[in-house]
């Protein structure tokens, strides 16, 4: 796996008060980030509001129903929170209704999501953009002369961990992506 620069940022957080929420375009590894941060840690739930059971749990939820649902984990991760019914509220009920869970969030759709918690989670966050690999996350995972080599390569085809990791499907899996995610983030950015 590929070290992101934003891991030890996010790992300085880890304990506070504060909601850490991530934002960025499908694919650039926000998941992947947090799996790398969590997955060898006790007392995390993971939610995936991708999948309508699990994004559904927090719906409305009270006080008492949140408390349920944490249970006595530290650390409450949601996956691709712009899915969550209002968003920006059931965020802001976590963190204010369970203090004692640190909240963690990704979400696809920046635009979407940024505006539901700008006001909701004021003062309540520490709000973090991930992007597709730099140049220096790739040279600290090979070397200068490699990334040097791979220089007109990476400008054709870019940093999507995927399309760096998979050497030959690049422009499949570019078209892949602005089919299936890209564009669809974008129009409906522009619905709501």
């Amino acid at each position: 796996m590929i070290q992101r620069e934003l891991e030890r940022e996010i790992r300085k957080r880890m304990g506070e008060r504060k909601a850490v929420i991530i934002m960025g375009p499908r694919q650039v590894g926000k998941s992947t980030l947090f799996h790398s941060i969590f997955d060898h840690e006790d007392g995390v739930l993971w939610l995936n509001a991708d999948n309508g059971a699990e994004g559904d749990l927090l719906r409305d939820a009270s006080a008492q129903r949140i408390r349920t649902i944490v249970g006595r984990n530290r650390y409450l991760v949601i996956d691709e929170a712009q899915q969550l019914h209002n968003a920006g509220l059931t965020l802001k009920r976590i963190h204010d209704y369970v203090p004692e869970v640190q909240l963690f969030a990704t979400g696809s759709s920046a635009f979407h999501l940024a505006d539901e918690i700008k006001e909701s989670l004021t003062g309540r966050k520490w709000e973090y953009r991930l992007y597709p690999l730099s140049f220096g996350e790739m040279v600290s995972h090979s070397n200068v002369p490699t990334e040097m080599s791979m220089l007109s390569h990476r400008m054709v085809y870019g940093y999507y961990p995927e399309v760096v990791s998979r050497p030959g499907d690049e422009a499949s899996l570019l078209r892949m992506l602005a089919d299936d995610y890209l564009y669809k983030d974008v129009l409906k950015t522009r619905k709501h």
